[in-house]
């Protein structure tokens, strides 16, 4: 099972992705394949050809949303799961393990986790993620969208089978501001052939950058 990571980023943000980086290469176990999809900047002209790390770059000079990111770093991923992840955030330094051990359950399709925000974060609660007893039922629509107890989804951090983008033709809406994480997780809940896990794990390390810009 091969994972890509695809990191959204922005021109105002560009200076977090070495940060950003080192937090994907901190995992304990590696994502297959790195894409960095970029828009509002040359990335020629702002980054060049110098990088630390292997990853691979799709760039729109002009300014694009996120719903075009995420499409088109599924496009073009080789990956089998595909996980997203901001520039301005950070993932778990078990994130990737985590992953392949949930999507070894066939029946999911996607799955989606709990968040700190960054002015809450002091570290991360549980470095010794549980792997071995991993639920197999799925959860149902309203409580991956609005789940109970208070807790968190971060949907911009989906991750589902690469094959949802090909052969199920799903797409984010390229031309919508804000909210189509959420959106686009209701239509995979909403359809009959697949299915969200929603764990509560903190995955993520959440900057919410579309409150600072859009």
């Amino acid at each position: 099972m091969k994972i890509s990571l695809c990191i959204t980023c922005y021109d105002e943000d560009v200076h977090l992705l070495d940060a950003c980086l080192d937090s994907m290469s901190q995992q304990t176990v590696k994502p297959d394949e790195v894409i960095v999809v970029s828009s509002g900047f040359d990335w020629n002209k702002k980054i060049g050809s110098s990088k630390r790390l292997d990853y691979v770059v799709h760039n729109s000079p002009s300014r694009k949303f996120a719903g075009w990111a995420r499409n088109s770093g599924a496009d073009i991923s080789t990956g089998d799961i595909i996980t997203f992840c901001d520039v301005d955030d950070k993932m778990h330094p078990q994130r990737c393990e985590y992953i392949k051990n949930v999507f070894r359950n066939p029946q999911i399709s996607a799955l989606v986790g709990r968040y700190y925000f960054a002015e809450e974060f002091k570290s991360w609660k549980d470095l010794n993620l549980e792997f071995e007893n991993l639920p197999v039922e799925v959860k149902e629509h309203d409580k991956c969208l609005k789940p109970p107890n208070g807790e968190r989804v971060h949907h911009g951090h989906l991750t589902c089978r690469t094959d949802m983008f090909s052969i199920g033709k799903m797409r984010y809406k390229e031309h919508q501001r804000t909210g189509q994480d959420s959106e686009f997780c209701g239509r995979i809940c909403d359809h009959p052939d697949y299915k969200i896990f929603h764990t509560p794990q903190e995955l993520t390390l959440y900057y919410p950058s579309a409150e600072r810009h859009i």
